[in-house]
């Protein structure tokens, strides 16, 4: 859920089918299981981020913030 703010969110719609989306506070979006995805934030954002217990299964394909493949 984007609390506050404004982002663009890039997510795959279906297996290998990049998609973008304008998102601004109290919109929500589901991301399932396998596909990817990226938060550009436009503005200063604060995100509620719910995940399953399972932290070992995120993969890093590209990351600003040098965390790529961790």
């Amino acid at each position: 859920m984007l609390s506050k703010g404004h982002m663009k969110f890039m997510f795959e719609e279906t297996p290998g089918n990049l998609v973008e989306i304008d998102m601004r506070a109290g919109d929500v979006h589901h991301i399932p299981p396998n596909r990817q995805h990226r938060m550009i934030a436009v503005e200063d954002c604060d995100i509620f981020e719910v995940s399953t217990p399972q932290l070992n299964d995120v993969v890093r394909i590209e990351d600003s913030y040098g965390r790529k493949g961790t």
